[in-house]
């Protein structure tokens, strides 16, 4: 008799390693949070979010007409990048902002978004009768990607 208790000894020892083992190796594996409503029923986790991307873009003002520029001067017809312009990310619907940024030195800037469709706003302040001017581009975001813009204020030079 001896024997046969052994042998079930063992058996019941390696049946209590291999649920050990198991148990371990599932409590090491990474979970999904799991919520509960307020009524203590539960809700599968969210799905994984979209990877952002990016809208990069340019600012500044395009001047046009005018007096040929004197010498050494600054020179008209061109594109001429500007910092320190405000530039808004909003909504295409609704409008509300979801980004912003500021005009780097050589007018250029970056900002990171969702997916989505979006307006994104340049804003110029000049200290004559036009005072707030606005440029704005229409963008639609595709997740991990990034978009272009060019948002200049047109400047006619009388």
């Amino acid at each position: 008799m001896t024997k046969q208790r052994g042998r079930w000894l063992a058996a019941c020892v390696g049946v209590v390693a291999v649920v050990l083992v198991a148990a371990l190796l599932w409590s090491s594996r990474e979970h999904p949070p799991e919520t509960t409503t307020p009524d203590g029923s539960r809700e599968p986790p969210a799905p994984e979010p979209l990877p952002d991307g990016t809208i990069r873009g340019v600012c500044g003002f395009a001047y046009s007409g005018g007096p040929p520029p004197p010498p050494g001067g600054p020179q008209w017809g061109g594109d001429s990048p500007r910092d320190g312009i405000p530039v808004e990310v909003r909504e295409l619907d609704g409008g509300k902002p979801v980004a912003a940024a500021v005009s780097q030195p050589d007018g250029r800037f970056e900002v990171r978004v969702r997916p989505g469709a979006y307006r994104v706003v340049a804003v110029y302040w000049t200290t004559d009768a036009f005072g707030r001017m606005t440029t704005e581009e229409v963008v639609r975001l595709e997740p991990g990607k990034s978009v272009e813009v060019r948002l200049f204020q047109s400047v006619l030079v009388p």
